[in-house]
């Protein structure tokens, strides 16, 4: 099966597992092909191994960040489109933002939790 087959690719980053399976059925229901980890140590693996098209990164995990994840596609040269997802005030989402887009990142902008379905919806909608 080629990647064309696959369909469009996406990773859900999060260390709460209730949120990647509501992100994941969404994505799903709007025709994204997912993968989900909530551990940030496989974020590497995983990521070279799917070669998602977009990434949903929750900025707040323990052990690591999102800000530490942006670097790491920064230094993976990712094409992937990014949306961050926090509960983090929207300052620190758009500081956040502005990073990932010094590393040379495809960002699309912020959800803040608690996450509104119709919002990931429309945003995932919009990469399709």
């Amino acid at each position: 099966m080629n990647d064309e087959d696959r369909g469009k690719r996406l990773l859900v980053v999060d260390d709460d597992d209730d949120i990647c399976e509501i992100v994941a059925e969404v994505a799903e229901g709007v025709g994204f092909v997912v993968a989900t980890i909530s551990d940030a140590r496989v974020f590497e693996a995983t990521y070279c191994e799917q070669r998602p098209h977009v990434v949903v990164l929750d900025l707040n995990m323990p052990g690591t960040d999102g800000i530490e994840l942006l670097r790491v596609l920064g230094e993976n040269k990712s094409a992937a489109a990014v949306f961050l997802m926090s509960g983090v005030d929207n300052r620190t989402l758009a500081s956040a933002q502005r990073l990932g887009k010094t590393y040379g990142l495809n960002m699309l902008g912020a959800l803040q939790k608690p996450i509104q379905i119709s919002t990931l919806e429309d945003a995932l909608s919009g990469c399709l």
